[in-house]
């Protein structure tokens, strides 16, 4: 889906940025993208991406709320790595622990409870790792 644009300095590609609450499956239907962003593709490992508008503070003070991350679409992640995860058709980001019956993801902000990831839900699934983070500052 990302679409790469040359200019004489730089590699860029086009990365669609879609909200934490999604309005239909699959996740990039045309309905939940918002936007794209023009991204230097140096550095960017290869794959799949999209960009996500934090719409909560549950992973403060590292990502606060509005906060723009991008992420590496991928099944799964490697324990301890920030990701995302859909419950339905709402994204949560968040520090996942594998545990031998399925995943924890934990957030940053003591006011967020973890939430439990079982293998057998169909549900419940990883989106992909973040691997940068964009903030405004107001």
């Amino acid at each position: 889906m990302t679409t790469p644009y040359t200019n004489q300095h730089q590699q860029l590609v086009e990365i669609p940025v879609i909200n934490s609450v999604l309005n239909q499956l699959p996740l990039t239907s045309l309905t939940n993208i918002t936007s794209t962003m023009m991204t230097v593709a140096d550095g960017l490992p290869d794959g799949e991406f999209i960009y996500l508008d934090l719409a909560n503070d549950a992973m403060s003070p590292e990502l606060p709320h509005d906060t723009r991350v991008l992420v590496q679409r991928q099944d799964h992640v490697a324990n301890d790595s920030l990701a995302a995860v859909s419950f339905g058709r709402e994204i949560k980001v968040g520090r996942v622990t594998e545990l031998p019956n399925g995943w924890i993801l934990s957030f940053d902000n003591p006011l967020y409870q973890p939430a439990f990831i079982s293998p057998n839900s169909s549900k419940i699934n990883f989106i992909g790792r973040i691997i940068r983070s964009i903030r405004t500052y107001s």
